[in-house]
């Protein structure tokens, strides 16, 4: 039996590093490659794709793992094997044809849209946006999980999540916080002005760089480059690419870099025992998401996190407000047009709307020519604003053009997974909070390396989060926390 596992790791590994290639070529074409570059990229990373998917699903392989299950196995060696099989078992519905043409297609698909986005034509990137729904329909078929087709395409990122749950969160959630909104409007404080706050491109990379290193994304580990749409990118153990946009205001910028610190500093606090396995990796993107919004909004956006950055935030970017004047700007409540720059409690609603028009989508509900009107329709409903262009509406995100359906309600599920992680921590170190106005995140990163990092993918997300805070998924510790901070905040 040793030869079977040993045989089994070396695959792995030999997918892992096939895996950091495919996210090089992606990196790269996200921040350094010739815009022209990418009819030559969309092979490349197809060819990548099939070779990796191939050496996945191949039949010998599949035999050796199916054969070494049912073996006396140590309890690390079977925890591994079996979160490999079920994610061959969900591999191996999909053909290497199949995943080759998604690959190519969904690079075409990004070119595309940054012409489109740049244009403010959405004609650009419709025929795109139709064969990646086609084939997203497709591999609803292909995979056909029980319930709704969308569970097919949810269960890539949030693992055991269903439509019918989600559908009941987001109710929940959109009249409670459409409730708390309207709370906050009332307020005389919803008046105040809004003051700008300007800094130098060289100022935006200096303070960003900064506050990365500070929370303990090194230089030896990581790297932080300028992209459109900022994400955050694994090549390898010891390889994690960050990115942001400095060509956004400095609060975007500034915000971008933290929440996508906070992805990496996951990824760097996976167990080097798991490396190169089928555990060594987050459970889901809900979890993911966790960490880079506690460390974006319960974090970066309290009060106590400026005492200590303010003034050399106020030295390098010199933004002309006082402190008390730029943490009410950093939390004030405003609905707008972009996602990535929304408030804690209107940035959920973007993202409802994203989740319903992509169940449409996939029902067949809606056309894609029918996306922008419908877009601007459920803007005006939920948040009250109307984008002008399409460029601030429907192709705002990348993730369409990247075939990343699904994804969108892990940022909510995110939001409430990191306030139960927030109280759950509170509990166990009442005073952690305080070492913020040091500029002290050792002990909170060290908190959620305990509860959180260290288990990889040896447990579902759900499971994780039920340890650390005693319950699953709780959408109303999410309202606990926003109304207890805005409270505050706006005096209701």
């Amino acid at each position: 039996m040793r030869k079977e596992l040993k045989e089994i790791y070396r695959v792995q590994k030999e997918l892992a590093l096939l895996s950091g290639i495919g996210s090089l070529l992606d990196w790269d074409q996200k921040t350094y490659m010739p815009p022209k570059g990418y009819r030559d990229r969309a092979d490349q990373s197809a060819i990548i794709s099939r070779i990796t998917h191939n050496k996945f699903i191949d039949p010998a392989f599949q035999k050796v793992v199916n054969d070494t299950i049912h073996t006396r196995l140590m309890k690390t060696d079977r925890l591994i094997i079996e979160r490999l099989k079920k994610d061959l078992d969900k591999a191996k519905k999909l053909p290497a044809s199949f995943v080759e043409e998604e690959s190519k297609a969904t690079s075409l698909a990004y070119g595309a849209w940054q012409d489109a986005k740049a244009d403010d034509n959405f004609r650009l990137f419709k025929p795109h946006l139709e064969t990646i729904i086609a084939l997203k329909k497709k591999e609803c078929r292909l995979k056909n999980l029980p319930g709704h087709p969308y569970n097919s395409l949810l269960d890539d990122f949030e693992e055991g999540m269903t439509t019918a749950r989600l559908k009941e969160t987001f109710v929940y959630l959109k009249v409670e916080l459409i409730k708390l909104l309207n709370e906050i409007k009332a307020s005389p404080k919803y008046q105040r002005n809004h003051i700008s706050a300007e800094c130098s491109l060289e100022s935006k990379q200096q303070i960003c760089q900064f506050i990365r290193k500070r929370m303990g994304v090194n230089d030896g580990r990581s790297r932080l480059d300028n992209t459109e749409h900022p994400f955050t990118t694994t090549m390898g153990p010891d390889d994690e690419r960050i990115t942001t946009n400095y060509s956004s205001d400095i609060k975007k910028c500034f915000f971008s870099t933290v929440h996508e610190a906070g992805h990496a500093l996951y990824n760097l606090g996976l167990p080097k025992k798991y490396r190169y396995t089928a555990v060594w990796n987050y459970p889901s993107l809900g979890a993911q998401e966790s960490q880079s919004r506690f460390w974006e909004n319960v974090i970066a956006r309290s009060p106590m996190f400026w005492k200590y950055m303010f003034p050399i935030f106020q030295k390098t970017c010199n933004i002309g407000l006082s402190e008390e004047e730029w943490v009410f700007e950093i939390n004030r409540v405003k609905p707008s047009l972009i996602r990535t720059a929304a408030d804690e409690i209107t940035y959920n609603l973007h993202v409802i709307l994203r989740f319903e028009l992509e169940l449409d989508l996939i029902d067949g509900k809606l056309k894609v020519r029918q996306i922008p009107k419908a877009w601007k329709k459920k803007m005006k409903e939920y948040l009250g604003v109307v984008p002008r262009t399409n460029r601030e509406g429907c192709l705002q995100d990348v993730h369409w053009s990247s075939g990343i359906f699904g994804y969108f309600p892990t940022y909510t599920i995110g939001n409430i997974y990191a306030a139960q992680l927030y109280y759950a921590m509170l509990r166990d170190k009442p005073d952690i909070m305080n070492d913020l106005r040091k500029g002290k995140y050792d002990r909170i990163l060290k908190w959620m390396k305990k509860n959180v990092h260290r288990y990889g993918r040896t447990l579902s997300a759900e499971e994780i989060v039920k340890k650390a805070t005693g319950e699953g998924l709780n959408p109303s510790v999410l309202i606990m926390y926003l109304r207890e901070k805005y409270s505050k905040i706006y005096d209701i």
